[in-house]
Order: C-alpha cells, then structure tokens, then sequence
C-alpha cells in the first residue's frame, strides 16, 4: 500500500505502524514474514497481538542481516569477509478510550554490529486512531521518539510525525498518510486494496519519498509502487 498503512492497521503489524491500532485488536494474532534480497540480505519480522482489558499487547521482534561483506584496508588491500547485522524489539498497548477512538504507545530498543563500530538505542511510538464515520478511518503518528548511541557519541534519531486517513468502500479500501521527518523532507503515501474474496487482496501503492525518484531511479520506483 505504499507505506499507508499507519492510519488503518488493525492487526498484529500495528505495534509497527500505528500503536493506537492494538485497540482494535478483538483476537489473537501473529504474522511473521522473511525477505530474502540481493547479496545475501535478509530481514526477519514477527509481530504478535494478545488482547488484555480495553485493548491488546503488542510485540514486534525484526532482525536484518548482511553476510560475506568484503573487507578493504586505506591500502586499498582486500582482506576477509564480514558481516553486520542489527535486531530492534518493540512492546506495546493499544485501549480504546472511547467507541471508536483508540490510543497507544510502544517502547523499542534496537542493536546494531557495524563490524567496525556497534550501536544501540532506545524510542517511543505515540499513535491516535478513530473511526467517526463507518467508512471512514483517521489516524496520526509519531515515530522514533528517542536517542541512539554509537561509541562515545549520540546520534539523532530519524523522529518523524505521520497523519493519514482511510476509507472503507464495499470491497474497496483506500488509504493515504502524510510522513514528515525531522530531518528530511515530507513524503506522501497512497495505496488502495480490493478484495475480491475475504481470502484474497489485491493491492496498489505509490510512495513520494522519503528518497526520491532521481534518487533511488525509475526501476526501484516500480518495485516500491506495486504490492500484490
């Protein structure tokens, strides 16, 4: 869906997208994806929701990694392989507050091995979701709230605000979100799903940034643009 999912999540993936998502959550669920990329990278995800009170717990469990990276001296001398990798756990809570509108917030803490230097932090996910009308879904988020720490010095995290809305049409869903980042520039986030079936969805998205088209080429566009 292009990234525009922050506005309408309400499955196991909120504790990602939007923490106020977890409100919605009436059941248990789980979802783990692998991805498998070029070079050898690859990224693994487990999200889980367990509904408790007004709401439900969240977790989210994402590592990603890089083997067989080489290695080259300032003498411009090759040497042995490497590999670097990072991990990030997110918990969280979603209640409803009223029918229909929902908070949340989610803690995470991440690792990551550089081989050459390592780093860890910690930030908070803030999230508001509503339903006002039947079809239609509001939602705002702020992201990465947080520090990150690499050696002896900080680094700034990539905090950033998303505010979006949805719009439930028989078997068609349309969502669109906002992300602006603190240190770059506003992207824009749209996507639509049709589902033919309860079992099947098909899906279109298009995304703005946060890299643009001269930036990442036509080719990435395409592939950033299409969800099936």
């Amino acid at each position: 869906l292009g990234g525009a999912f922050g506005p309408v999540a309400d499955d196991a993936s909120a504790i990602y997208w939007n923490p106020a998502g977890l409100g919605r959550v009436l059941a248990y669920r789980g979802a783990i994806s692998h991805h498998q990329w070029f070079g050898s990278i690859k990224d693994e995800v487990v999200h889980a929701a367990l509904p408790s009170g007004r709401g439900a717990f969240g977790l989210g469990l994402v590592y990603s990694g890089e083997p067989g990276i080489e290695f080259w001296d300032l003498n411009n001398v090759p040497g042995d392989t490497f590999r670097t990798w990072d991990g990030a756990m997110s918990v969280g809570y979603g209640l409803a507050v009223a029918p229909n509108y929902d908070i949340g917030v989610a803690l995470k803490g991440f690792y990551q091995d550089l081989y050459t230097s390592s780093g860890y932090g910690g930030a908070v996910d803030i999230g508001f979701a509503c339903r006002p009308l039947p079809f239609l879904r509001l939602g705002a988020t702020g992201r990465n709230i947080g520090f990150a720490a690499y050696g002896s010095g900080n680094e700034p995290m990539p905090i950033e605000v998303g505010v979006g809305g949805g719009l439930a049409l028989g078997p068609v869903n349309a969502v669109l979100d906002v992300i602006v980042p603190m240190d770059n520039g506003p992207s824009l986030h749209v996507g639509a799903e049709y589902l033919p079936v309860p079992e099947l969805a098909v899906r279109l998205g298009y995304q703005t940034g946060p890299q643009d088209l001269g930036t990442l080429g036509g080719d990435t566009s395409i592939g950033n643009a299409i969800n099936a």
